[in-house]
């Protein structure tokens, strides 16, 4: 009589269960953190002043799906490629802190290649000359799943397509100035392109550049 033959398959099985509860609750933990993190951000503009930045819940939902956390670990300095292609929702509005008067309040979502999601939020001082609008003095913080994060400046500018109000990205570049987490003191750049609709703010983003930074054990 096999006797133990029941006893193995219900403790294999109950494994299998306990491991599949693990990565039920892990996906809640990063849905929860997600949720609190995101919706409620400090970005700090050029002047120090602390403006209170809410990313819209819709723009998370493709945050909400995280199967587990991406732990970093002691390691020497490294060098890495940063892609990340993502869609973003701007406003324009005053800002006495820009030349212009006027600046850009963005908040947006995507993916790196690596296909980790990612939200973003910034705000830059926004110019009109002729049929171009510069935009200048950009600040941007990259926001990953685990409360990681890259800070950078930013600047560029939109011309026409012909097309309506839609305009192009040229001569797009970042500057990565810090960071927390895995990217504290993270330096690095590169280049943007990306599209945008002026009449209602909504666009297209590619960074593409390399991020150094020195991983540390958490």
């Amino acid at each position: 009589m096999c006797i133990g033959a029941p006893k193995e398959q219900g403790g294999h099985a109950k494994s299998v269960g306990n491991l599949q509860q693990r990565e039920k609750l892990n996906r809640a933990r990063n849905k929860n953190l997600l949720l609190s993190y995101y919706t409620h951000y400090q970005f700090f503009n050029n002047q120090g002043n602390v403006a209170m930045k809410t990313v819209s819940i819709r723009l998370l939902s493709s945050l909400l799906l995280m199967a587990a956390s991406f732990p970093a670990s002691a390691a020497p300095t490294v060098v890495a490629a940063l892609e990340v292609k993502g869609v973003f929702n701007e406003k324009i509005g005053p800002a006495p802190q820009c030349a212009s008067t006027l600046g850009g309040k963005l908040a947006g979502h995507g993916e790196t290649a690596e296909g980790t999601p990612v939200a973003f939020v910034g705000g830059d001082c926004f110019a009109q000359s002729g049929t171009t609008f510069t935009f200048s003095n950009g600040k941007f913080i990259l926001l990953y799943p685990n409360g990681d994060q890259i800070f950078a400046n930013y600047g560029g500018q939109f011309i026409p397509t012909g097309v309506g109000t839609a305009y192009i990205m040229n001569g797009g570049t970042f500057t990565i100035t810090g960071g927390s987490g895995t990217y504290s003191g993270a330096r690095g750049g590169g280049y943007l392109s990306g599209t945008e609709d002026l009449s209602n703010g909504a666009g297209t983003i590619v960074l593409s550049g390399r991020v150094q930074y020195k991983p540390k054990n958490r």
